[in-house]
């Protein structure tokens, strides 16, 4: 039911605030609340004024190739899209760093020598439009009024209005979503271990080594330098036009599902109530993926009583006369997903503790998920750790980097419920730039949230 949400706040660009500006912020589509879906918001550069209607076209256009390219359809709903009116003086984009046009974002082509290489570079003008507009975001897409063909990933996703531009969107969300590394050869500067890139040749311990064999994944030599490797021949992350390989496809319904909890609500959700009949009812409701893949398992205390359904009736004679716990526990079983730490890091749960007595039933209810927020993300010196404890439990967070190493930034310990906001300082722990994973473990659950780190 709640998102683990990455965003921005206030206290963080206190410069920016004060020089920031409002816009209209139009909802393009609205699956479900801003804390139960994933928000996607692009903003426009180089769209005058009265190009702003082109700028709406140009979104939906964008939006409706992005969900036709597995495995986003089948999450459709997960999904809210948002676009903020942004005017610039001067239409398209700049040809050089070095002499930037009046569009508002300061995008241009020909960053670091490379001609196709859009990028907005007045990055402080982003950070301040959302923060001061929507600073909900999950994945910003900026779309550049120019065709020629360009675009970017980082963290945020870049496209001109090129033809191609769709596709070139589709291409940079994977490296700004979920953390995709390109499958062409991008240059020595970067070649990095990571999702789809490797130099391991050991098919029994490559990264992708789930997927071996199947539609064509393997260990493929880059010609520019065959010590790196990617998995397949014919990924978008390496052709547009094409579909994702299984390795990415996975990468990003990962993503999709370590931001989303499927868990909208359930009942009874009453601090105490009372039995009345024979007979209790238990429910939940869940944002399901088309077509369902979500898998359901009920048990009551130590007994398994019924499986992939959203609601159960309970006989009340079956309950034990002192405690009780019923527990739903709910995964979803997606064919995209493969790694075998999928069930312990996207299985959500609640839990319904309670005795029965002649006075009725008195429930505790625990999800156990907890409110978080970890900015800012990208991070560069340090991030903040905010997060609600609704009980007592255990909470603890781990830096995982790309190589595997840990880095203990909370220690496991008993907190006791309330709001905790926690300034963790990331210098000094010798981090290169880069996608890190941060674990999450409360009460023996683990969920990983991915972290830049610039």
């Amino acid at each position: 039911m709640i998102k683990r949400i990455l965003t921005l706040t206030l206290i963080l660009f206190p410069a920016l605030v004060i020089n920031a500006q409002k816009f209209d912020v139009d909802t393009v589509s609205m699956k479900g609340t801003i804390d139960d879906c994933i928000n996607i918001v692009f903003l426009p550069d180089g769209y005058q004024e009265e190009e702003l209607d082109k700028f709406s076209d140009d979104v939906d256009w964008m939006i409706d190739a992005l969900f036709g390219k597995e495995p986003y359809p089948e999450y459709r709903d997960y999904f809210n899209c948002f676009a903020i009116q942004v005017p610039s003086e001067e239409s398209g984009a700049a040809n050089d760093p070095d002499s930037l046009i009046n569009n508002y974002f300061g995008s241009c082509f020909n960053n670091s020598g490379i001609w196709r290489l859009v990028v907005p570079r007045r990055s402080s003008k982003v950070q301040s439009v959302l923060q001061d507009n929507f600073p909900q975001y999950d994945q910003v897409v900026v779309v550049v009024n120019d065709s020629r063909y360009g675009g970017s990933g980082g963290w945020m996703a870049t496209s001109t209005t090129h033809s191609n531009g769709p596709e070139i969107c589709i291409h940079e969300i994977g490296h700004s979503f979920a953390g995709l590394s390109d499958e062409y050869w991008a240059g020595a500067g970067y070649a990095r271990e990571n999702i789809n890139m490797t130099q391991e040749t050991d098919p029994s311990v490559v990264r992708w080594k789930d997927w071996m064999g199947f539609r064509s994944v393997g260990i493929y030599s880059h010609s520019e330098d065959p010590s790196w490797k990617r998995p397949h021949q014919n990924c978008e992350m390496r052709y547009l036009n094409r579909n994702f390989c299984p390795v990415c496809q996975e990468a990003i319904a990962s993503r999709i599902l370590d931001l989303v909890n499927p868990i909208r609500s359930f009942s009874p959700q009453d601090e105490e109530f009372t039995l009345v009949d024979p007979w209790i009812d238990f429910s939940v409701e869940l944002l399901k993926p088309n077509p369902n893949t979500l898998s359901l398992r009920w048990m009551l205390n130590s007994d398994s009583i019924a499986g992939n359904v959203d609601s159960i009736r309970i006989q009340s004679e079956n309950f034990l006369p002192s405690s009780n716990r019923l527990a739903v526990f709910i995964l979803d079983t997606t064919d995209y997903i493969r790694k075998s730490s999928h069930s312990r890091m996207h299985q959500s749960i609640v839990i319904w503790d309670f005795t029965n007595s002649s006075s009725g039933i008195h429930p505790q209810i625990t999800k156990e998920k907890i409110n978080l927020e970890i900015y800012p993300n990208p991070a560069t010196e340090y991030i903040r750790v905010s997060f609600d404890l609704e009980q007592d439990q255990t909470f603890g967070i781990e830096l995982i980097g790309q190589a595997g190493k840990q880095v203990r930034l909370i220690a496991p310990e008993i907190r006791i419920a309330g709001h905790y906001d926690e300034k963790i300082n990331l210098i000094g722990m010798g981090l290169s730039s880069g996608l890190y994973h941060l674990k999450v473990m409360t009460n023996g659950n683990m969920v990983t949230l991915p972290l830049i780190i610039n």
